[in-house]
């Protein structure tokens, strides 16, 4: 890649680790809705009203969706740790190549449906009813696509890194899913 590209990966690179961030940070508010819920249920013989639907429509959005990309980058899938080293040079390049670029298509059908169905969730206002309250499902819809995109962006960066490298690979730096085994 040239210095350029690199410099954009770079920055896109801190915006991918902020999202995997937001996703360690849901993860623990979920662990403390969860302490709190099985405290007030049995201290106080009552749960906290529409719990399972703010976890269901606003925490595991929030642990999913910003850090696929960063998970993509990291190496660790697509794992063909078994079958990418034995190929030949030229092989191995065409089949990484493949993937990536199938990655691109599959993950870029999914994002517009994602985006379409995160569109109807705005447009019409989507709310859930949690406790007897109404509380607004549409912000999160908003994740999916966002992180979907992400991923399209990351495999693109995968996709032009790879052509300019002798050996290439499914992540723009070098990542665990690459290594060679021992004694193979």
């Amino acid at each position: 890649m040239s210095e350029s590209e690199m410099r954009a990966y770079r920055s896109f690179t801190k915006v991918t680790t902020a999202g995997a961030v937001v996703s360690g940070v849901a993860v623990f508010v979920l662990m403390l809705f969860i302490v709190l819920d099985v405290v007030l249920r049995n201290m106080g013989g009552a749960s906290i009203p529409g719990g399972f639907e703010i976890v269901e429509n606003y925490l595991l959005p929030l642990i999913v969706f910003p850090s696929l990309a960063w998970v993509c980058g990291s190496g660790i899938m697509p794992n063909m740790d078994l079958l990418i080293p034995r190929m030949s040079p030229r092989t191995r390049y065409r089949t990484i190549q493949t993937v990536v670029a199938a990655e691109i298509v599959v993950i870029g059908v999914v994002l517009v449906a994602a985006a379409v169905f995160a569109g109807w969730h705005v447009m019409h206002q989507s709310a859930f009813l949690a406790g007897l309250t109404m509380l607004p499902q549409w912000p999160a819809q908003l994740l999916a696509p966002l992180g979907l995109g992400l991923v399209v962006v990351e495999c693109g960066f995968v996709f032009v890194a790879n052509r300019k490298r002798d050996d290439p690979g499914f992540t723009v730096k070098r990542g665990p899913a690459e290594v060679v085994p021992d004694g193979i």
